[in-house]
């Protein structure tokens, strides 16, 4: 590739992912085919990343289609990684599309105006995570009764103050910034099963909130749970040394310091899975 159209394919690739980190996916996912369609990138993850959202958008077919052209290509040694990946996600959407044929007639009502679609997806997830704060304790004993979030928007940057990371009694806690915020979200929000996701922070406790976009067992949300809190503490143990890293069976030593609340759902009246970490334990309470 000549190095004019190289850089022109590289700047799109920055700016593809730039909308991917503030949650802008469907223009992401324009110039992600655009790249396809115009250049030959010669790594894998342009053809991941545009197959995962096209799958969240439930257009699975085209999803398939990139992962059919992945695979020909790293099979022919002219893309790199490997196409094992493309394997199992192609299994899943044959899945998933032969689902969707056999429910057809039932889900005809829950087609709605995508800009509607929106704005009740906003109001479902501020519920889930109010809802859930405020359930798990009463309130004088509760640490989390005090948080709220706007989202408004999920698009607008949240503005992390520095008395977020200031407990109840006034000690210093790890601070958080937002590069690690948005790395944990593009980690949940890169399964296939999550619409969207949030972070909010204040005085000694994380609120985690998950919106799904189709039903999924226990197993599978205390899996998509256990990842985002893990890729939060993660990215904190990558800036701070004093922080250790999660492991196969420890979420991090970040949660010594803070308490968490996890709430997974669909809808103000359908929080599926709620879930606590008490600061010290390192143990995720699953409520229901």
């Amino acid at each position: 590739m000549e190095k004019n159209r190289l850089a022109e394919m590289y700047k799109l690739i920055e700016k593809a992912k730039i909308f991917d980190k503030v949650g802008k996916e469907s223009e992401s996912l324009k110039i992600y085919l655009e790249i396809l369609q115009n250049y030959f990138p010669n790594t894998s993850f342009c053809y991941e990343r545009p197959s995962i959202i096209l799958e969240k958008k439930k257009r699975y077919q085209e999803s398939k289609d990139i992962c059919l052209k992945a695979i020909e290509l790293i099979e022919n040694q002219k893309l790199g990684g490997t196409s094992e990946k493309f394997k199992r996600r192609i299994e899943r959407l044959d899945e998933k599309m032969k689902k969707e044929i056999e429910n057809k007639p039932k889900k005809k009502s829950f087609k709605i105006n995508k800009n509607l679609g929106k704005i009740i997806g906003l109001i479902i997830a501020v519920a889930i995570l109010s809802f859930t704060l405020i359930y798990f304790l009463t309130p004088k004993e509760s640490p989390y009764k005090d948080i709220y979030i706007d989202m408004d928007n999920f698009d607008r940057e949240i503005k992390l103050d520095g008395s977020m990371f200031i407990d109840k009694k006034g000690n210093n806690l790890p601070k958080l910034t937002m590069s690690m915020i948005e790395y944990a979200r593009n980690i949940c929000n890169d399964n296939p099963e999550v619409d969207n996701s949030i972070i909010v922070v204040q005085k000694g406790t994380i609120g985690f909130g998950i919106l799904l976009n189709q039903q999924i067992d226990k197993n599978r949300a205390k899996e998509i749970g256990k990842e985002f809190i893990k890729a939060l503490s993660k990215a904190a143990s990558n800036s701070n040394d004093k922080l250790s890293p999660p492991s196969a069976v420890t979420y991090g030593s970040l949660y010594d310091s803070y308490d968490n609340v996890l709430a997974i759902g669909f809808s103000t009246t359908d929080i599926s899975f709620k879930a606590t970490m008490n600061k010290k334990t390192n143990v995720l309470f699953w409520r229901k």
